[in-house]
């Protein structure tokens, strides 16, 4: 559940409070094998990595960052000895490092069919969004401590009951399942999401409202 923060804090790759109005470039290092960034409000590593052409754990390895916390202002190194265009990194590339959660086959297969279920008509960021809720879920002590366990859990996910949830889920529902657990949350940091057109349950409605993506509201 996203909690408030007035401290410089940034919990990268978990949550943050404020989007970034953009990355943007500092000075150059004098090493030829790096550059630096200035880590700023609502930057992630997924976000950092993202924008350099780069993947989260080879900032991990350049900067000896193994946990989640950066700080507004710090400064980290940014390996250029791969490919160093500001393109984007996709889920499909060679990364076996650090995961915001560690899953096994059967409870990836098991996010993607609740992210094609719920999101297959959203852009791809509402689908990584609805990923990371699942992520979110399985963090936060209020809910099941596992893919299973969140998923399953009665009511939670309408489509588990209509019996959409079952469908097939295509490709692009499985790259966004592997984004978010790289650590790209769009909703920073939402436990529930909902259409506000289509939602029964009054119970949402009274969630405090994080971001919207799509035809979906994100909330804590």
């Amino acid at each position: 559940m996203l909690k408030k923060v007035f401290c410089s804090l940034l919990v990268l790759g978990i949550l943050s409070v404020v989007p970034a109005a953009g990355l943007q470039e500092t000075t150059y290092a004098s090493s030829s094998n790096s550059q630096t960034y200035t880590v700023r409000w609502g930057d992630s590593l997924w976000k950092i990595a993202n924008h350099y052409g780069t993947s989260v754990n080879a900032l991990r390895q350049a900067n000896n960052i193994w946990g989640n916390l950066l700080y507004a202002g710090q400064t980290i190194s940014i390996p250029t000895s791969g490919n160093t265009s500001s393109g984007s990194t996709s889920s499909t590339d060679s990364d076996s490092g650090w995961r915001r959660l560690y899953v096994s086959d059967y409870e990836r297969d098991l996010m993607a069919r609740a992210v094609y279920s719920e999101a297959k008509g959203e852009s791809y960021t509402g689908q990584v969004a609805v990923a990371a809720v699942v992520i979110n879920r399985v963090h936060d002590p209020d809910y099941p401590g596992t893919i299973e366990g969140v998923i399953f859990e009665p009511w939670a996910f309408s489509p588990v009951h209509d019996g959409r949830f079952w469908m097939q889920p295509d490709s692009t529902a499985y790259s966004a399942v592997e984004d978010a657990l790289k650590g790209w949350d769009p909703t920073y940091g939402a436990t529930v999401f909902y259409n506000p057109v289509t939602a029964e349950s009054p119970w949402v409605f009274t969630r405090p409202i994080i971001t919207r993506i799509g035809n979906h509201v994100f909330a804590s």
